[in-house]
């Protein structure tokens, strides 16, 4: 057989079906790699979750919070005297496991709590934060009636000061100093600053101890507190009151950190507020540790993978690797997985030590699970970052979906246009939130500061307010505001939002140019898939040259010297071989029956396939056109 060229128009189907291929191979490795290291991140992520915490908060919420008696429930402390008739009747019996039912003391308990089941970590302490005097400025109106103010409890202004008995000033190094009256570093409680519901407070402040080792110790630690509460320990310069302490639940594993915050306002009343976190830092004492550990060397191995892959993308593409969406993502993916490392090492130090002084003082020494909450929080809140990223990169797998390629691109198109309209949006959104807070900050809660008036505002949007409230406080103005806002924010401004956004997608839908022809690789991998299973057949197969005449007609450019002898043949024929009467009716009938019979000849010499789609000329000037 002899040889016979391939098709170039095969070939090249053939070489667009091959990079179609490799590129197929690509994607699937990025998608196995990427669900592989979803994977990772779910165990890690979820992992650090524990149905069993909310029952913990639950219980502790229970015994301290809610014990039962609507008296000495803590949700209804609302001045100084209930603060102290909660702390007699329901904090400090809690806080020690009291004597059985038949009067037996609790033996082997003295670290429990009344509920038999929480360990307490250290001892429990209540610390109270104080504002300088004259912290604020008296209007020179009201100077000649109160010389002197005490403003909110900012951490600028918190009283540091050594005091006896009453808050009166040492006023020499040899009076005593009571140690409920001696001021304590943040450094020295090993605390952090605390935000409660108006205001930021300090790490450090003046302590009481709750310590009782015996039921005789417990009747005495009230008789102290009893003592303070006549002295005037808290006065019109407390600004918050702490009771603060650890526990540890051994038949779920699991830690948490109480702190229990009265909040005394300047004009007079508390404020009260609890933070009750559990947390685990035994992580690998179970049977699911083991598991969790190796996971998390999987985590760093991938961490420093995607790390070297992101720096050779930035040698190869230099800054215009900056300019893309998704690679910023995974920069910011890689920094917060490194920190997230780093904090998990540190936490595991820090357990350590937490044990150490727990073995070391038998349960008696300070220990504080701040710093503890924090970093958990810290390493939740990294945690979920990468999760949401990572979650985020399904858009990026789907845009192998023609849908999905369109969405993004109505995105990308009236981005412009978003920007330049979300002004106005945020100039109107911001006006109305300023209104409700100036109209209804001093009545309704939600309402109070800028912050709740916007979180309130977007609430509303969203359908979610309380209008009885509203209207209470202003019964003639809150309807016009709140029908105002209502038109503007969910008739105007999202339908106009609403309109942009679906002209953008018609005209991607519309214009193909816009739309991405990555899908087809899908449609490609399904092909494939069919080929593998043997339900499907490649659709490209290069044929040799012999072929090609059957499949499409030679162009005009490659037939053209063909052309050009027939013509000349012609014209031989009728002009130089014939003697023809140029002024008869024979010059016409001559010509025609030539072009009849060249036209027979033709027929014969073609291919069937032409010759069925061939049209014969029947004059001279159809044969001259069909040169």
């Amino acid at each position: 057989m002899a040889y016979q060229p391939m098709d170039l128009e095969a070939l090249e189907e053939a070489r667009k079906e091959r990079e179609k291929e490799v590129k197929m191979y690509s994607v699937l490795r990025e998608i196995s790699a990427y669900f592989l290291f979803l994977w990772v991140i779910m165990i890690l992520s979820y992992g650090n979750r524990d149905p069993n915490n909310f029952y913990l908060r639950e219980a502790l919420i229970n015994g301290f919070i809610k014990p039962g008696d609507l008296w000495v429930e803590y949700n209804n402390v609302n001045t100084e005297k209930r603060f102290w008739n909660w702390t007699y009747n329901a904090l400090v019996p809690e806080l020690f496991a009291l004597p059985w039912y038949n009067k037996r003391p609790p033996l082997g308990l003295r670290l429990y709590l009344d509920d038999r089941n929480n360990l307490k970590i250290g001892y429990a302490v209540m610390r109270q934060v104080r504002i300088q005097p004259r912290s604020c400025k008296v209007s020179w109106v009201m100077e000649d009636i109160t010389p002197e103010c005490a403003g909110y409890g900012s951490m600028s202004n918190e009283d540091g000061t050594l005091y006896t008995v009453g808050w009166r000033k040492v006023n020499s190094s040899d009076t005593l100093v009571p140690p409920e009256y001696k001021y304590l570093t943040a450094s020295q409680l090993k605390g952090y600053p605390f935000w409660g519901q108006i205001d930021w407070y300090g790490g450090g402040g003046y302590v009481v101890p709750l310590v009782a080792k015996r039921d005789s110790d417990v009747k005495s630690l009230i008789r102290r507190l009893e003592r303070l509460e006549k002295e005037g320990w808290i006065d019109r310069y407390t600004r918050a009151v702490f009771v603060e302490f650890g526990v540890y639940n051994a038949q779920i594993n699991l830690f948490c950190s109480v702190t229990i915050l009265a909040e005394f306002l300047p004009g007079g009343g508390v404020i009260p507020y609890y933070h009750i976190d559990p947390l685990r830092l035994l992580n690998y004492h179970t049977g699911f540790g083991l598991f969790q550990a190796a996971i998390e060397v999987i985590f760093v191995i991938f961490t420093i993978f995607f790390t070297v892959k992101e720096l050779k993308s930035i040698c190869r593409e230099g800054k215009a690797y900056f300019n893309q969406y998704w690679n910023i993502a995974e920069l910011v993916s890689i920094v917060v997985s490194y920190t997230g490392i780093v904090n998990h090492v540190y936490k595991l130090f820090m357990t350590k030590e937490i044990l150490r002084i727990f073995t070391e003082t038998e349960g008696t020494g300070y220990v504080k699970l701040q710093e503890a909450v924090l970093l958990n929080e810290l390493f939740c809140y990294q945690i979920g970052l990468v999760m949401s990223i990572s979650t985020l990169k399904f858009l990026k797998l789907l845009r192998f979906n023609k849908r999905i390629g369109i969405l993004s691109s109505t995105l990308r198109t009236c981005a412009q246009e978003l920007q330049s309209y979300s002004v106005c949006l945020m100039v109107v959104f911001m006006a109305f939130v300023v209104l409700f807070w100036l109209l209804l900050g001093r009545h309704v809660r939600e309402f109070s500061t800028f912050v709740y008036s916007f979180e309130s505002s977007i609430s509303m949007m969203l359908k979610k307010f309380n209008y009885e409230d509203m209207y209470a406080a202003q019964p003639i103005l809150t309807p016009i505001a709140f029908f105002t806002f209502s038109l503007a924010t969910a008739v105007v401004l999202i339908n106009i939002l609403l309109s942009i956004i679906i002209r953008s997608f018609e005209d991607v839908k519309h214009d193909v140019s816009m739309q991405s022809n990555e899908y087809e690789i899908l449609d490609f991998f399904i092909n494939r898939m069919k080929m593998l299973t043997g339900i499907g057949t490649a659709k490209v197969r290069p044929l040799p040259s012999m072929y090609r005449d059957k499949k499409k007609p030679k162009d005009s450019v490659s037939s053209f010297p063909d052309k050009v002898d027939r013509l000349v043949d012609f014209i031989n024929d009728f002009y130089f071989d014939n003697q023809i009467d140029f002024n008869g009716k024979d010059f016409l009938k001559k010509m025609n029956a030539e072009v009849s019979a060249a036209a027979e000849r033709e027929t014969r010499k073609a291919k069937p396939v032409m010759a069925s789609k061939s049209k014969i000329p029947r004059s001279v000037s159809e044969r001259f056109d069909d040169f």
